[in-house]
């Protein structure tokens, strides 16, 4: 029976276990060193098992890389990358501050939410403050859905907070530019306290 030493060679000395850059090569018995960027590598020279963080490099499955797939992201503490949290499809620099969120979220300051707060709309699933509006589908000034109340503008059948265009009126109770009706426009009379343009 042939009795095989647990010992590798590295340079002139036999250790028991081989030092950083370098892997036990079960081949020829000796310490090896590993392709960089590998900090440490296993069974082969560019199997990586660890990578150089101060260089910025985080292991993902056995390479080395400065930018973690989406959907990760680069673990200082852990040295590799990490999946994101649940509602997030991207995060930086940890698993709870999403850059991107997965459907039905909207990207709302670092978080995914379920809908938008007041006073921002959805653009390309972020939250985006709106434009003049109280509360709006997304950031353009045409995306509104109500006016600041007791203001001077008020939604108007363009989807903008404005003056209320010719055929309407404003309703203070609503903020909305209501139509009139045909009598009320052909005559310019007033309807509930508001002229009719």
């Amino acid at each position: 029976m042939l009795f095989r030493s647990p010992l590798f060679l590295d340079g002139s000395s036999c250790v028991l276990e081989c030092p950083t850059l370098t892997f036990r090569n079960s081949g020829d018995r000796t310490c090896t060193a590993c392709d960089p960027p590998c900090l440490e590598c296993q069974d082969s020279a560019s199997t990586c098992t660890a990578c150089d963080g101060s260089a910025g490099l985080f292991l993902e499955g056995t390479t080395c890389t400065t930018d973690c797939a989406i959907g990760t992201f680069g673990d200082v503490t852990s040295g590799s990358c990490q999946p994101c949290d649940g509602s997030c499809a991207d995060c930086d620099p940890d698993a709870t501050t999403c850059t991107a969120c997965n459907a039905p979220f909207f990207l709302e300051g670092g978080a995914c939410v379920t809908e938008c707060a007041v006073g921002f709309g959805n653009a390309m699933n972020e939250c985006q403050a709106c434009d003049t509006c109280e509360t709006c589908s997304g950031p353009a000034a045409t995306d509104c859905e109500s006016c600041p109340a007791g203001g001077t503008t008020y939604l108007t059948p363009t989807g903008t907070c404005a003056s209320c265009p010719a055929g309407t009126f404003p309703d203070d109770t609503s903020q909305e530019c209501l139509p009139c009706d045909n009598e009320c426009a052909r005559s310019e009379e007033r309807r509930v306290g508001k002229e009719c343009r």
